[in-house]
C-alpha cells in the first residue's frame, strides 16, 4: 500500500502566500477531524479543509526544538514554523491541540502560536460527558439506566488514571500496564486497585520508575485536578476504555461495546449548542468568517 502523501512545509508556505482564501485546520489525529467538520457544514462553512498533522511533513529536528513530541508536537511545530516564516496575521490555517495534561502540570508552560488553539478540556471527548449527556449515551445507546454516583465512580477513576498517566510522563514515561486489569465490579460499584496498578507500572517500568516518587507526584496532581471541572483530568481513550469496560460487565453486547464505536456514539452525545459557547468553537467561528 503506497505511503499517504506529505506536503512539505516549503509547499504550505508558497500555497498560503499565493492563495490567502485556503482555510486548513491541522489537528492531532483521525478521531478529531469529524468532530469538527460536522462542526463547520452546520454552521454552514464548506470551504475549511480539517487535515490530520501526518497529511504535512514536519521535520523531527523542528518538533525537538519547541521541546515537544509526538503529533501533539507536530501541530506545534508546524504553527511556530509557519509564524516564523509568515508572520502572525495569516488566516489560512489553525492547530488544535489538546490540553493534555497543562492544567495540573505547571512545570509545563502552554507553547504560543497566533495559529495555536487549545481545546478547552483535557481533550475533545470531554466536551460530550456532561451527566445529561452520559446519562443519554447509556439510554439510548447502551439501553441501560446509569445514577449519578456511578457516573462520579466512573469520573474519580478516570482522574485517578489520568494523574497516573501524568507522573509516569512527568517522571519517566516508560512501562505500559493495561489498567483494566486492575479494575473489578460488584454490588453496583467499579473498583480500582490504584495501588495494584501503581506497582504494577513501577515492574514494568524496569528500574525507570520508583513506587514512593510516583505516588507522591500523583497526589501532587490529584491536590492539582481537585481545584478544575473535572474534565480538565479526564484522557479521552480511557475514558472510551472504562466505558466499554463497564458497559460490558453490565450486559450491553460486545458490538455496542466496541471501542470504536463506542467512541463514535459518544462524539454524537455532543450538544451543538453547548459546544458553540465553547471557548475554543467560538474562536473557530470569529476564524471561520473572517
Amino acid at each position: 500500500m503506497p505511503n499517504t502523501y506529505q506536503r512539505s512545509l516549503k509547499e504550505l508556505i508558497t500555497r498560503y502566500e499565493l492563495e490567502p482564501a485556503t482555510r486548513d485546520v491541522y489537528v492531532e489525529g483521525d478521531r478529531d477531524i469529524s468532530v469538527l467538520n460536522w462542526f463547520f457544514q452546520v454552521k454552514g462553512f464548506s470551504g475549511i479543509a480539517v487535515l490530520p498533522i501526518n497529511s504535512v511533513d514536519v521535520p523531527n529536528k523542528d518538533v525537538r526544538k519547541c521541546k515537544v513530541s509526538g503529533n501533539r508536537g507536530r501541530v506545534i511545530a508546524l504553527c511556530s514554523l509557519i509564524e516564523e516564516e509568515l508572520g502572525s496575521n495569516l488566516n489560512n490555517l489553525l492547530g488544535i491541540i489538546d490540553k493534555d495534561y497543562d492544567c495540573i502540570n505547571e512545570d509545563v508552560g502552554l507553547n504560543e502560536s497566533a495559529y495555536l488553539v487549545y481545546t478547552d478540556f483535557s481533550c475533545l471527548e470531554c466536551y460530550a460527558i456532561e451527566k445529561s449527556s452520559l446519562h443519554k449515551l447509556f439510554n439510548l445507546y447502551f439501553g441501560k439506566n446509569i445514577s449519578d454516583s456511578c457516573i462520579d465512580n466512573i469520573f474519580d477513576i478516570l482522574v485517578s488514571l489520568f494523574c497516573i498517566r501524568a507522573a509516569k510522563v512527568y517522571l519517566s514515561d516508560a512501562g505500559t500496564v493495561k489498567f483494566e486489569r486492575s479494575l473489578t465490579y460488584h454490588d453496583g460499584v467499579i473498583h480500582f486497585d490504584e495501588g495494584g496498578y501503581i506497582l504494577k507500572l513501577v515492574n514494568a517500568s524496569n528500574g525507570k520508575l520508583c513506587n514512593k516518587s510516583l505516588e507522591d507526584k500523583i497526589n501532587e496532581f490529584k491536590l492539582r485536578a481537585a481545584c478544575f471541572d473535572v474534565r480538565n483530568a479526564i484522557n479521552g481513550h480511557d475514558l472510551v476504555l472504562l466505558l466499554s469496560w463497564f458497559a460490558h460487565k453490565i450486559g450491553v453486547s460486545s458490538s455496542i461495546c466496541n471501542q470504536e464505536a463506542l467512541h463514535r456514539a459518544l462524539i454524537t452525545n455532543m450538544e451543538l449548542c453547548d459546544i458553540s459557547e465553547a471557548p475554543l468553537f467560538s474562536r473557530l467561528l470569529r476564524w471561520a468568517c473572517r
